[in-house]
């Protein structure tokens, strides 16, 4: 592994310094790690329009394991969430997931949609039929991830935060753990991260954000209380801009 040469690092620390509080777009990719080892990859990407004030984006999660790996992962995903922000505001709007699981004598693939429906004050299940509350900053687990890191650039407080599952709807509790937590990534030693943790009575994750790299999630580790296995995301390189 290399150093980020001082020049980039320079260079991201006046980009993040001079560009606008939102989230950008964005291309990257994760490597996937279970029980120690990489069995995949997870892509991720962001577009927005540029419609002022409010832009309106999606994020998308692609996570389909190779072949070698299905003894180890026996689903793909692909994860769609649309929401609208400004440099101040983040506000979920929709989420669908296009799941498919492998057995050894079938396949089966099913549809998740959340959406939010103001009217009602409600997110709705619409496969299942079933309702929440809608809350001020809900999220669901892949989006929540990005609504800390637009926190983080507006300095904003990082309480009060609920994730939307499929079963339930979960408050979580946010610490900083540490602003200046140096890690190893696989395009640089000595990464400087902001060190952020939530839990719920589910979920522990650990996320680092690059500091030089507009708080942008370069590790996410999430732990299963009840399972007790761990899943782990790390960013291949830095993330391309469009």
């Amino acid at each position: 592994m290399h150093k980020l040469s001082l020049t980039l690092l320079l260079f991201f620390s006046f980009v993040s310094s001079s560009q606008a509080v939102e989230l950008s777009p964005f291309q990257a990719t994760f490597n996937v790690k279970i029980f120690g080892m990489t069995l995949g990859e997870v892509k991720q990407s962001l577009s927005c329009d540029y419609l002022q004030p409010r832009r309106n984006c999606l994020l998308t999660s692609t996570a389909i394991p190779p072949s070698w790996a299905e003894r180890f992962i026996n689903e793909s995903a692909i994860e769609k969430i649309w929401f609208t922000q400004t440099s101040s505001t983040l506000n979920w709007q929709k989420y669908q997931k296009y799941l498919t699981r492998r057995y050894d004598d079938r396949t089966e693939k099913k549809i998740i949609t959340f959406i939010k429906k103001p009217e009602t004050n409600q997110i709705i299940f619409i496969e299942k039929d079933k309702a929440w509350p809608l809350q001020t900053k809900v999220f669901d687990e892949i989006s929540v991830i990005y609504a800390l890191q637009h926190a983080l650039l507006n300095k904003q407080p990082l309480n009060g935060f609920y994730v939307q599952g499929d079963k339930e709807q979960r408050a979580i509790s946010t610490r900083i753990k540490s602003t200046h937590k140096e890690i190893d990534l696989p395009f640089g030693d000595d990464v400087e991260t902001t060190l952020i943790e939530f839990e719920n009575s589910k979920i522990v994750a650990k996320i680092w954000f690059i500091n030089i790299d507009r708080y942008f999630p370069g590790r996410i580790e999430i732990t299963d209380k009840k399972e007790d296995r761990t899943v782990t995301l790390e960013l291949q390189e830095l993330p391309a801009r469009s």
